[in-house]
């Protein structure tokens, strides 16, 4: 995303000008968003379940244990968990 080429690849060397530039740039960024965001939402699900469930015990013997992911309000900001 950072790479300047990326833009040039993908809008196949066409000169854009800066307001294509941009909106292109803005797209890639939201657009990559929703895959970051899944993507951190698996790392936590196999994190917590690994905590909970793991061989080493590091919260002992539980039969159950909760989390949730807690979203703070400014933008672009990833989940933390509480549990």
């Amino acid at each position: 995303m950072d790479d300047p080429g990326t833009l040039d690849v993908i809008s196949n060397k066409r000169e854009l000008t800066l307001q294509e530039h941009e909106d292109l740039h803005n797209a890639l960024i939201k657009g990559s968003c929703v895959v970051m965001l899944r993507n951190w939402m698996e790392t936590c699900e196999i994190w917590m379940k690994y905590i909970w469930k793991s061989p080493k015990k590091p919260l002992e013997n539980n039969k159950w244990i909760w989390w949730r992911n807690e979203y703070q309000e400014s933008q672009g900001n990833l989940s933390h968990i509480h549990s």
